[in-house]
């Protein structure tokens, strides 16, 4: 079998990946004028955090299936990644993952009216938290796009997707994982 390495080894690889598109999901939604930016920007993260499993379970010889099974109920917000990753592969889900799966699934941009000072802060923190360190800190509301599906804002979504696949390969890095 031919071998193409396209920088990416490893699930942390990909984790790290899964961060820079959530990141680049968060600055599009402040700073581009167009929904098409957002919506490619989540969707990039979607399809890397759902086939996280796929990594995963290959780099520690699991079963595929049985371990998507496992992560999907323990992180239920993976059928909804599941879903859409799925959608916009095959046009269709047939079979849906997701809580509701008899709800239609629509992501789509709406308009915040501005940024809250804690969210500010948050923010800032969370630019820091990818090396962007901040010298001035000044607090301007600010009106901005929001990505959402299901009326949860995606960037919240895949940050606990984010934070559960960081806990999951901490537990194939222990010395008494029985994963």
């Amino acid at each position: 079998m031919t071998s193409i390495n396209v920088g990416f080894s490893s699930s942390k690889d990909f984790i790290e990946k899964l961060k820079r598109e959530i990141w680049r999901l968060h600055e599009a939604q402040f700073d581009d004028k167009t929904d098409e930016n957002i919506l490619d920007h989540g969707l990039n993260a979607v399809i890397t955090a759902w086939h996280l499993h796929e990594i995963i379970a290959k780099e520690n010889s699991l079963s595929k299936d049985n371990y998507r099974d496992g992560v999907k109920s323990r992180c239920p917000d993976l059928g909804l990644m599941h879903d859409i990753a799925t959608q916009t592969k095959h046009f269709q889900v047939s079979s849906p993952q997701r809580r509701n799966p008899q709800d239609t699934l629509e992501m789509k941009t709406s308009v915040r009216p501005y940024i809250a000072e804690d969210e500010w802060k948050q923010r800032r923190k969370y630019m820091e938290e990818f090396g962007i360190i901040v010298i001035k800190y000044e607090y301007k509301p600010l009106p901005y796009r929001v990505l959402k599906i299901e009326g949860r804002e995606v960037e919240e979504i895949l940050e606990d997707i984010r934070r559960f696949w960081e806990r999951e390969l901490n537990t194939f890095a222990s010395p008494n994982s029985t994963a």
